[in-house]
């Protein structure tokens, strides 16, 4: 009946307009006059509601709580407008200016899938353009999976380069990376979570599953993560890698050999992380690629092989220096981290935990397990200072160097040249202290249980190596050389508690030390059970606390030793 009413009027109406109308254009009339009254109230409120989302290329930006104001991210296209390039200066209707959306404050709001979509970072620093993150981003607890990129990028992660930008509470899972071009001599930095860091904090940070694949050229100097690439003054907290797989390629596009049996373990015992370069790069790691003047507590690296022809490779980080740098509480599990060729002479530092370690750094409370490998196809390396915690360590040349207290590598390490079951080289004013190596140690070169060299006025003090030593030029049970390099060095208060000590000469193959210059070796001891063999026959021993020897310990006593 209103129906008919409202027909009719409009038909009184109509033909006012048009005499004679009939019904049929009576009735298109009213629908478009409909329609029209529709588009005009879309239209009304869309002026009048200040919430309103808007459009930036296709994507919506995320609506701002007033109450917090945070932006909240609750789809994928939300997270796609912020990354476009600063949302090119459109994101926001009080702000034109690209700065605006890279220094503002988000949290997500719902797990976010990014499959389908070629990811460009947020903080974009490519050929043309130059911006840099630098608000906040909480992920709420929430998951961002299916991240993608390829293509020829300087910064490559979720986010590209941040400065003092601050990234928590936030998992990423199965990411994609396929990097590939010619980045000529510029260094380029690669990591999930973001390519380069420069101040700020990154915590409670996941980031599970996925793969980086990288082509650079030969010169290329890289930096590789598993969650960053390049930190600076960066504060990680609770930060956890685990099943990343990261791959560089030679510039013939061939990628690091592995084969099905070596997949195949990994998979069977849950070790499915990989950080792996054939390149010589500048530094690669499970967590970080290079660090300086960092800070991190509480973070792991969990099952990872990290496989490199890198100057620097190490489970947690590949390069780390600067006066502040500290680490407390940080775990490398089931470590696997090895070179894959040779780097045509260049010095090569691999470690559990580190591969370079540079001056005033500070390790408390840190360990790592599993295995360190220098090989060349089948074959160890040359040119290596490697060791279960760190690799090369060269701390400062004045006041005091790098410094562990109470750190633990559980890693068997396999190497030409310097080798130690906790590190390969220690030098420039470092200090250990009640630390320990459990390791076997293996090495064509110099192999020592606990160092493989001790140098430039460094300290250890009540520190363990209890795993089998096998050596080229010395063997020791603790440590293979202790030399002065102009400065006098110290061994004190420590013990040498492996099995077996073989060696390829009588002369430097010994319990505790091989090679001394101005002996600096104080209160130190060999197992009493401890078995000496060089040239294939057993050697005799002189035991004494102050020699090449050690003094004789046995396990009781090596239990109760140093209190």
């Amino acid at each position: 009946m209103k129906s008919a009413v409202i027909f009719f009027k409009c038909k009184e109406i109509a033909s006012q307009f048009w005499p004679g109308i009939t019904k049929t254009r009576c009735a298109s009339f009213v629908l478009a006059l409909f329609f029209s009254l529709v588009c005009v109230a879309m239209v009304a409120e869309a002026v009048t509601d200040t919430s309103v989302a808007v459009v930036v290329e296709s994507h919506t930006f995320p609506t701002k709580c007033e109450a917090s104001g945070r932006y909240v991210i609750e789809t994928a296209g939300h997270l796609v407008a912020i990354s476009s390039r600063g949302a090119t200066g459109r994101a926001c209707s009080f702000s034109e200016e690209a700065d605006y959306v890279l220094s503002a404050n988000y949290v997500m709001a719902a797990d976010i899938d990014l499959s389908g979509y070629e990811w460009t970072p947020i903080g974009n620093i490519d050929a043309g353009v130059r911006n840099v993150f630098r608000g906040t981003f909480d992920g709420g607890g929430f998951v961002i999976s299916g991240l993608a990129q390829s293509g020829q990028n300087v910064t490559v992660g979720l986010f590209g380069k941040t400065e003092n930008a601050e990234i928590r509470n936030i998992t990423l899972w199965g990411a994609d990376f396929n990097i590939r071009g010619d980045f000529g001599r510029r260094e380029f930095t690669v990591g999930i979570v973001a390519g380069e860091m420069i101040g700020g904090t990154l915590e409670n940070v996941a980031v599970f599953g996925g793969k980086i694949a990288v082509n650079a050229p030969e010169y290329g100097s890289g930096a590789i993560g598993g969650a960053v690439g390049k930190a600076l003054r960066v504060r990680f907290a609770d930060v956890r890698v685990n099943g990343v797989e990261v791959v560089t390629y030679a510039v013939r596009g061939q990628p690091a050999t592995r084969n099905e049996s070596e997949l195949l373990s990994f998979h069977e015992y849950n070790r499915e992380s990989e950080v792996a370069a054939i390149l010589p790069l500048r530094a690669v790691g499970g967590i970080a690629g290079c660090m300086e003047d960092c800070t991190v507590s509480n973070s792991v690296a969990l099952n990872a092989n990290v496989r490199a022809n890198a100057l620097s490779a190490g489970g947690f980080a590949g390069q780390i220096c600067g006066g502040t740098f500290t680490a407390s509480g940080a775990e490398i599990i089931h470590v696997e981290s090895r070179t894959t060729d040779e780097i045509g002479g260049l010095s090569v530092n691999i470690g559990g935990f580190a591969g370079l370690v540079q001056e005033n750094a500070v390790f408390e409370k840190c360990h790592t397990t599993g295995a360190v490998r220098a090989m060349e196809g089948n074959k160890p390396a040359a040119m290596v200072a490697a060791g279960g915690f760190a690799g090369r360590v060269s701390g400062s040349q004045e006041g005091i160097g790098v410094t562990f207290t109470q750190c633990m590598a559980f890693a068997e390490v396999t190497a030409v040249g310097l080798v130690g079951g906790f590190a390969g080289r220690l030098a420039g004013r470092s200090r250990i202290s009640h630390s320990h190596a459990t390791g076997s140690v293996s090495s064509c070169g110099n192999a020592g249980g606990f160092v493989g060299e001790i140098t430039n006025a460094s300290r250890i003090e009540f520190s363990t190596a209890a795993g089998a030593v096998s050596g080229g030029q010395s063997a020791a049970g603790f440590a293979a050389i202790v030399s002065d390099m102009g400065a006098p060095n110290t061994i004190t208060s420590s013990l040498a508690l492996g099995n077996v000590v073989v060696g390829t000469h009588p002369e430097t193959t010994r319990r505790f030390a091989a090679k001394t210059i101005h002996n600096g070796i104080n209160n130190c001891y060999a197992n009493l059970g401890m078995v000496v063999i060089a040239e294939g026959a057993l050697q005799h021993v002189f035991p004494s606390p102050f020699g090449k020897d050690g003094g004789d310990i046995s396990a009781l006593q090596a239990a109760t030793f140093g209190g």
